[in-house]
């Protein structure tokens, strides 16, 4: 087994106090609560984009352009983003994406499934894949 590295994030007393209540120590409880989280946004990530039509994942992408992902709002904010990027912008023609139908979608998906989709869309301007040509379709290709 690979040696495990050492980081320092920063938690809110409210986390902290969760982690001592739920594992044996903080530390312990934030090492289980991160190690986990990759395959489960992977898992998360494979049944909802499954569900999404490409010009659903292209309008997600193209609203967090530039979006700052914080832990407090994660997940809960997609429709009204959907909604505000439709009718002010006009990112369903733009992308061909039923407003209805995306926005039903959204509402039926658990807000776990909801926040893996903004840390997906944001992971593609904050890890310079658009720097590529083509590189939005081949994000959007792969699952």
């Amino acid at each position: 087994m690979k040696e495990k590295l050492n980081i320092g994030p920063r938690i809110s007393e409210t986390t902290a106090q969760w982690l001592e209540a739920t594992f044996s120590s903080r530390n312990a409880g934030a090492e289980i609560v991160l190690e986990a989280f990759p395959a489960l946004y992977k898992r998360s990530l494979h049944k909802t984009l499954q569900e999404l039509t490409p010009g659903e994942k292209f309008l997600l992408i193209d609203l967090h352009n530039a979006y700052a992902v914080t832990p407090i709002h994660l997940g809960q904010g997609v429709d009204l983003q959907v909604r505000d990027g439709i009718d002010i912008d006009r990112l369903d023609k733009k992308w061909g994406v039923d407003k209805t139908a995306f926005l039903e979608k959204l509402e039926a998906l658990h807000p776990f499934d909801l926040a893996c989709l903004e840390l997906w869309a944001t992971a593609f301007w904050h890890a310079g894949h658009w720097e590529a040509e083509g590189a939005l379709e081949r994000y959007v290709g792969k699952e």
